[in-house]
């Protein structure tokens, strides 16, 4: 199996920029973290101007004055990769989202299907990512690690496809600089003064005295044994979309449209419910995933028939309820099957009381006289 890393350089800045598209390209932008004033993130130009990610907000501050600082949105950031794994299962059967996108940089692994070309599919990963806006690098290799090595050291161009043949990443491995591996800081550092600066030298070393699994053996990731197994994305059972209207109603139903299609094609064969965002809640069935043309007609229809004299909406937002088919079926209850009835003698209690239950309680007056119940009544 073939695994493709899609390589999102510096991805907190990617994500601010797609929800911020009104920021000139040219201006100075940071992406501070929500919790501490940390940089997470920084354009070009504010690498030009001196700010790394790591620095304190107010001495970013100090390096470039007309600095944009956005806040750091990890819920945001999650919905664009999941948005993206959802156009991912159209062109590949497993798709992994790397786990969560917490640090600077993010890559998600693709299995290539069987008899595609890796440049063809790489060429085809690197199309649908900048069509959402994103600027990536592709590998392609065997194992995860060589795939992410192959993605992340290529620093020509954005949208560049690197493939590994089969069976040479150690080869390519070989000459890669030691600081790709996850060492401590001061084990790097003594073992360059030895002068072991690349990952074959460090895979030449003696192997250590404890045995640790494959994702700790950093030998292996050296040699290329950086492991083939993916985690498959489950998608979610209802996709949102929503639209801020800007050039037209036109314009935000086909790019509504056009969102919608794209994270439902790998839904094919699937019953899709669309709920429009509008104050009359339309609702349109389809029997599968629709394409592009059915999906902008049907929108557009449900938009012409609203009442008159209606203001026309800011922003349209959509929600797509997939039924997979797997849905728990109802339970069965199956009725057991009547006890016998029991009757059971109970003694009258207004009747006359048998013989043998005659106690000392039956031979006790009654506590009120009936003259004084009389002052109970409403007379």
């Amino acid at each position: 199996m073939r695994i493709a890393s899609i390589y999102l350089p510096s991805f907190p800045l990617q994500a601010a920029l797609v929800g911020h598209a009104d920021h000139p390209s040219v201006a100075p932008v940071a992406v501070i973290n929500a919790g501490a004033p940390v940089v997470a993130a920084c354009s070009r130009a504010a690498w030009a101007a001196g700010v790394r990610p790591g620095m304190i907000a107010s001495v970013a501050r100090g390096h470039a004055p007309g600095l944009v600082c956005l806040v750091r949105d990890p819920v945001a950031e999650d919905e664009l990769v999941r948005g993206l794994a959802d156009r991912l299962l159209a062109l590949s059967p497993t798709v992994d989202l790397g786990g969560a996108p917490r640090g600077q940089h993010h890559a998600l692994f693709v299995e290539v299907p069987t008899g595609k070309r890796g440049a063809a599919f790489g060429a085809r990963l690197v199309e649908l990512c900048q069509g959402l806006g994103l600027h990536v690098r592709i590998g392609i290799a065997d194992d995860r690690f060589t795939a992410t090595v192959a993605a992340s050291v290529e620093r020509a161009h954005d949208g560049a496809v690197v493939c590994v043949p089969r069976g040479g990443a150690a080869a390519f491995l070989a000459p890669q600089p030691l600081a790709l591996l996850a060492l401590p800081p001061e084990i790097q550092h003594m073992l360059e003064c030895l002068g072991v600066r690349t990952l074959g030298d460090f895979a030449a070393l003696p192997p250590p005295s404890v045995a640790r699994s494959w994702d700790a053996d950093l030998q292996a990731l050296a040699r290329g044994d950086g492991g083939a197994r993916l985690d498959p994305y489950q998608p979610a059972p209802v996709v949102r979309e929503r639209v801020v209207v800007t050039d037209g109603i036109g314009a935000a139903i086909q790019a509504l449209a056009s969102r919608l299609t794209e994270r439902l094609a790998g839904r094919a064969g699937h019953r899709v419910r669309i709920e429009l965002g509008l104050p009359d809640r339309a609702v349109l069935h389809f029997d599968s995933a629709p394409t592009l043309d059915d999906l902008a007609d049907r929108l557009t229809h449900a938009l012409a028939i609203q009442p008159p004299g209606r203001p026309r909406p800011a922003a349209l937002s959509a929600e797509a309820h997939i039924d997979d088919g797997q849905a728990p079926a109802a339970p069965v209850v199956i009725a057991a099957p009547p006890e016998p009835l029991v009757l059971t003698a109970v003694p009258s209690m207004l009747g006359e009381r048998p013989s043998h239950r005659r106690t000392r309680r039956g031979k006790q007056r009654p506590r009120i006289a009936p003259g004084q119940a009389r002052l109970f009544t409403r007379d």
